[in-house]
């Protein structure tokens, strides 16, 4: 069984081999160890090959996990990230246990990114209405969540310390989750976070926009008519979905 204590005191030394300083964006209210990226992904990587959690068996040690510390929440969502394809229901059970507790947004883009959308794909679920319904989320990371997880839609690499759990399992360092955009789902979940204000999902919507426009130019375009018709956009947002666009269009002018 995983050992969740072990886990954390492994995080622990490697914080004070030498730390890293907590992001401006980080304010975790379970608390910042301070352990470098790599420490983190290397350890996430190890345990992956040395004691992979098994689900349901593991899950409540996975929570324990995820409810330590900032490093340990991100370990916990990498290890159930890596589970998915065995145990997809398990492992959606817990994105959505978690997703109400995150409170940072590095949590936020991992856990929607990597664990919620993919569970929600492998369990045949309604995913596009699933990402939207995050817009009614009390705490500002729970919605950049839902936005963050729609990224699992396009052909994009994962990223981040809590994908090493993925790569190990996959043998893949550059590891996508689709071969082909899902627009109609993309377009759905850009459509309800439109109105949003908070700036943190404000800008990962931006991000969504411009690297959807990179991989698919053209549904991003009918995405941005439809958004200057509808009230029209902020001047960042359209600057990145219009720069995505361009990047697009030049990409498969050269395909």
């Amino acid at each position: 069984m995983l050992d969740p204590a072990a886990l954390s005191q492994a995080l622990d030394r490697a914080a004070r081999r030498g730390g890293r300083r907590r992001p401006k964006a980080v304010s975790p209210l379970k608390g910042f160890r301070g352990a470098e990226v790599g420490e983190l992904a290397r350890l996430g990587a190890a345990t992956w090959r040395k004691a992979r959690p098994v689900l349901p068996l593991d899950s409540e040690a996975l929570h324990e996990l995820f409810t330590t510390a900032f490093e340990d929440g991100l370990l916990a969502i990498g290890l159930a990230a890596a589970c998915v394809p065995d145990t997809p229901e398990e492992a959606l059970d817990l994105a959505e246990r978690w997703l109400p507790l995150v409170d940072d947004i590095e949590t936020a883009d991992a856990l929607g990114w990597l664990l919620l959308t993919p569970a929600l794909l492998a369990c045949g679920e309604p995913v596009a209405s699933v990402l939207s319904g995050c817009r009614g989320q009390r705490r500002t990371a729970a919605r950049r969540a839902g936005v963050t997880g729609a990224l699992a839609l396009l052909p994009i690499p994962v990223e981040g310390p809590a994908a090493a759990p993925l790569r190990e399992r996959f043998g893949e360092r550059h590891l996508i989750f689709t071969e082909r955009a899902d627009s109609a789902s993309v377009d759905s979940v850009a459509r309800h976070f439109l109105r949003e204000r908070d700036p943190h999902v404000v800008k990962a919507l931006g991000r969504l926009v411009r690297t959807w426009g990179e991989v698919e130019p053209h549904a991003a375009e009918r995405w941005h008519v439809w958004a200057m018709v509808n009230g029209g956009l902020p001047k960042a947002m359209r600057v990145q979905v219009e720069k995505g666009i361009k990047k697009g269009r030049r990409l498969q002018q050269r395909s």
